[in-house]
């Protein structure tokens, strides 16, 4: 059933990998434009499941991120320095996502025997590239045999009216384990 309800501390490990799988399948990222409350046009995404659209967790955090900072300083300089964090912060989650996926087999969701060769264009400096890829196989080569992987993962909660992506999921074999 592809809405059914899981038990996550009951269900196995393939069942939960396979739940949460039917469920990314099941949400559509869409795009529309709307007016924001400083009344300028912006493209807004939603994820859209057979039950509606759902918010994003993004666009309501930017909410009330945008309450909470109201004060902050918005002078030009400290608007660049903002805006060259964030560039920066992309910049290493996409590469800690597409190290992920070099270790991770897409269908099964386990890891590799031999992870897949390193890009030629690393998209960052060499050394972080480095730090990045060492750091990201040692975590995904800490958990046990048999752990199934997921990487930028839709789900959706349904109660809330709200969806988004998880950046990185792990499904321990072992109860004890649980997921991450």
């Amino acid at each position: 059933k592809p809405n059914a309800k899981i038990d996550f501390t009951k269900a196995d490990v393939e069942d939960v990998f396979n739940y949460i799988v039917n469920q990314h399948n099941n949400l559509e990222q869409i795009s529309q434009i709307e007016t924001n409350e400083d009344g300028e046009q912006e493209e807004v995404e939603y994820y859209q499941s057979k039950s509606g659209i759902k918010e994003r967790i993004t666009s309501f955090l930017k909410h009330v991120s945008k309450n909470i900072y109201a004060n902050v300083d918005k002078s030009q300089k400290a608007e660049l320095i903002r805006q060259s964090k964030m560039q920066k912060g992309t910049e290493v989650h996409k590469t800690i996502e597409a190290i992920v996926k070099r270790f991770i087999d897409p269908v099964t969701g386990l890891l590799k025997t031999t992870a897949d060769p390193r890009p030629e264009n690393l998209g960052i400096e060499k050394e972080v590239y480095n730090y990045l890829e060492y750091y990201t196989q040692q975590r995904i080569q800490s958990y046990p045999v048999g752990t199934r992987f997921l990487s930028e993962t839709r789900v959706v909660w349904e109660e809330q009216g709200l969806a988004g992506t998880l950046d990185f999921i792990a499904i321990s074999p072992t109860k004890a384990g649980g997921f991450t």
